[in-house]
């Protein structure tokens, strides 16, 4: 899967979502919050309606070079697993990213969507109704409920529920929580008793012992 060039400037209606290719192949290393949310009063549905609108479409002069062939080779098969909301959000926006590429219009999406699906993801896809699997509004809403439901949580439901991900490096994980507990509006920053239950939080849930076994004997309450 490439990446845009680099040294090519970005200057174009599609910078946003280069910006979503580039994250999507980068992973969780920067503030999970800032990542998927964007902008905090802007949800996930419509992060993503704004990803696939293209204003092009109200012109259809400008579809002059469409391409008809898309190679799904730059698209990544979809596993299909639930409760990874990121790496499911991930996968759409590079998806997105890649069929803006192609100036078709939104509801020629549906059918490489399909073949971008695994095993578990079609099982999934089929259940559908055919106006769903038709028009990419429907299909794409329809995506985020089922494999990106992590995201309709309270901001403190999911700073509370965030647990360290199977091979997922521990510094990974506490850059994660840490963004997870500034969108919550904890302020564990200044010290006190915010600091210490967060500090907390990361032992009881990084499955690291050691690190348990190192850090928990102290005394948390005070922490400044």
């Amino acid at each position: 899967m490439l990446n845009p060039k680099k040294g090519k400037p970005r200057g174009g209606r599609y910078d946003h979502l280069c910006d979503a290719s580039d994250e999507a192949e980068l992973g969780d290393s920067r503030d999970d919050s800032a990542d998927v949310r964007g902008d905090r009063d802007e949800t996930v549905k419509d992060q993503i309606r704004r990803l696939s609108y293209d204003e092009a479409e109200r012109d259809s002069s400008q579809y002059m070079e469409l391409r008809t062939h898309f190679s799904l080779d730059k698209v990544a098969e979809f596993e299909g697993k639930r409760y990874r909301s990121d790496a499911s959000l991930q996968w759409l926006k590079r998806f997105i990213y890649e069929m803006k590429g192609t100036r078709m219009p939104q509801n020629s999406w549906c059918e490489p969507f399909s073949l971008s699906l695994g095993r578990a993801a079609k099982s999934w896809y089929r259940q559908l109704p055919k106006k769903t699997q038709q028009r990419w509004s429907l299909l794409s809403e329809a995506f985020l409920d089922y494999y990106c439901s992590q995201f309709d949580q309270s901001a403190r439901t999911r700073y509370y529920s965030a647990r360290r991900k199977e091979n997922e490096p521990i510094c990974d994980f506490l850059i994660r929580l840490n963004g997870y507990a500034r969108t919550a509006k904890i302020q564990y920053e200044k010290g006190g008793a915010d600091a210490a239950d967060h500090v907390e939080q990361f032992l009881l849930n990084c499955g690291d012992d050691g690190i348990m076994d190192l850090l928990y004997p102290l005394q948390l309450a005070d922490i400044q």
